[in-house]
């Protein structure tokens, strides 16, 4: 392999590293191929996502309805166990019946809060080996990781796919201002650090 190819190689496999999930077979040696117009080309068309169509993820993705559900609809959708009893009991007798019986099973994830979280980790694992939108990913689990938020505290976990969703997502290609003010505002992290709490006497 000639030098200056063995060079373009590296430097692609170094840029798949960094800023994808990995070479996708034979990604590397396209790249090698294209040079080094071929690289910064892939570089530019990462950094706008909106503009890479996405189809097979998109339909994967479809699968999980709690993904494009508001806070609202994932509390009424995904209720604590307790509440969805509450519930019950209001109603007429038939509707309990048919309603017990439809109640997941201890150990089954079903329609529990939990449910929430398993579909946010397929969302991510799907996203990550699979998305043609590798950029946004990586920037997307940075973010997360350094503005977490932790789904086991109180009402964190029906904030979090409409945090990732709308306040995180939306601000990756922007400005850090106003990444910043999103996460600041959001019910995801003024419910993880105790905000609501935080009030004059």
């Amino acid at each position: 392999m000639p030098l200056c190819e063995a060079a373009t190689t590296q430097k692609a496999f170094h840029l798949l590293n960094r800023l994808s999930y990995g070479p996708r077979p034979d990604e590397v040696e396209i790249l090698t191929r294209a040079g080094e117009p071929g690289i910064e080309s892939w570089i530019n068309e990462q950094l706008y996502p909106e503009k890479i169509s996405d189809t097979v993820v998109d339909a994967k993705l479809a699968l999980y309805p709690s993904l494009t559900m508001s806070i609202a609809q994932l509390h009424e959708n995904y209720p604590k166990p307790k509440n969805a009893l509450k519930l019950l009991q209001k109603t007429e007798a038939a509707e309990v019946e048919a309603e017990l019986a439809a109640i997941p099973k201890d150990g089954d994830a079903g329609k529990k809060p939990r449910k929430i979280l398993i579909d946010l980790n397929s969302e991510r694992l799907i996203r990550a080996s699979e998305s043609k939108r590798q950029l946004q990913e990586v920037l997307l689990d940075f973010w997360f990781n350094h503005f977490n938020v932790d789904f086991t505290k109180g009402k964190v976990k029906w904030y979090l796919i409409p945090y990732e969703r709308d306040t995180l997502r939306p601000h990756l290609f922007g400005k850090f201002r106003d990444l910043l003010g999103a996460v600041a505002k959001s019910p995801a992290m003024l419910f993880y650090l105790d905000n609501f709490q935080s009030v004059k006497d």
